[in-house]
């Protein structure tokens, strides 16, 4: 007896996903609750940032401090460079200056960028440059 041929249709049928009603809202919810969780962090950043706000003056007074500070240090450094002439001795003392001017820095809560921003800002702003001589003379002034 020949085999008739069984249409293909019937041998695959076809496959819809179908999801109960309630599994659409618990992925919904898994991702709100993950959005929750990842944007609490950065709420609670902004919230402390604001909390402490750091004015461009603040910032700009801070940097002035660490400026004198820091070129005392380099002076330090300079007479000490010319001292020394073996290389290990030279590399210690170049060490010692540039923790120095971290220590510095950082009782300031300056990072090394801004400090940088700082100075390009006085090279190339006649303004601000006067501003920065004015503040420089004040402390030294006061220090002396």
């Amino acid at each position: 007896m020949p085999s008739t041929p069984i249409p293909l249709e019937r041998h695959i049928a076809p496959r819809t996903l179908m999801l109960p009603t309630h599994v659409p809202t618990l992925i919904f919810g898994f991702i709100a609750a993950w959005a929750l969780l990842l944007a609490a962090p950065l709420a609670a950043q902004e919230r402390a940032q604001e909390a402490v706000p750091q004015s461009e003056d603040t910032r700009f007074a801070a940097f002035v401090e660490a400026f004198v500070e820091i070129e005392e240090i380099r002076d330090e450094l300079q007479i000490d460079l010319a001292r020394w002439h073996e290389a290990d001795r030279r590399a210690e003392v170049r060490r010692e200056a540039d923790d120095r001017i971290a220590r510095v820095l950082d009782a300031r809560e300056i990072h090394r960028e801004t400090f940088n921003e700082f100075t390009r800002m006085i090279s190339t702003d006649a303004d601000q440059r006067r501003a920065f001589e004015e503040a420089v003379a004040r402390i030294r002034d006061t220090s002396s």
